[in-house]
Formats: structure tokens, sequence, C-alpha cells
């Protein structure tokens, strides 16, 4: 199973910013099953906190036993490991992605 992850960090204003700037980010995920498969094996999700926003992907790669079964549980695994943590940084991902695989 492949596993992926990338996140936008909110920033606050430098010392050289007179004014604030705002980033509204929308988001949407669709997946299908492709041709070859009877079942989707993929999934997605997002982790949403005041201070940032994680995109998660996870591909059951269609071949192995189980893929959705696997490609969602690794999905659950990170949200688990990262469900305080008020404070994202890249090491918290990196342990979260590494528990999931």
């Amino acid at each position: 199973m492949w596993l992926g992850a990338s996140y936008y960090m909110a920033s606050g204003n430098s010392a050289a910013d007179t004014q604030s700037e705002t980033l509204r980010i929308v988001s949407a995920g669709a997946s299908n099953k492709g041709v070859k498969r009877e079942i989707n094996e993929d999934a997605f999700s997002c982790i949403e906190t005041p201070s940032y926003k994680l995109y998660l992907v996870a591909d059951g790669l269609g071949g192995p036993k189980r893929g959705a079964v696997a490609s969602n549980l690794a999905l659950s695994t990170i949200r688990i490991a990262l469900k305080n943590q008020q404070n994202l940084d890249l090491k918290a991902i990196e342990s979260a992605v590494s528990r999931a695989n």
C-alpha cells in the first residue's frame, strides 16, 4: 500500500507585514474503483485544526487482498496519532505515517 500526506500550515504575520492576509482553502476528494477492481480500495481524509489542515491519501494498490481495509486502517492510525496535536510538525507527521505503515 502506498501512503502519502500533504499539509498547509496557517502562517502568522511577520514583523514586516502591516496587513493581515487570509487564505481560504476549500477541499474535496473523489476516487473510483478503476476498470479492474470490484471495489474501491483508496481512502482519503482531512484533519483540520485552527492552525493547520492535513490532507491524507492512502492507496490500497489493488493487488493485495483487503487493500480497502489496509488503506482505511492506515488513515485511522494517523488520525488517532495526531488527534490532540495542536502544533503539527514534520516529526509528528513522520511518526504517525511510520506507525501506519
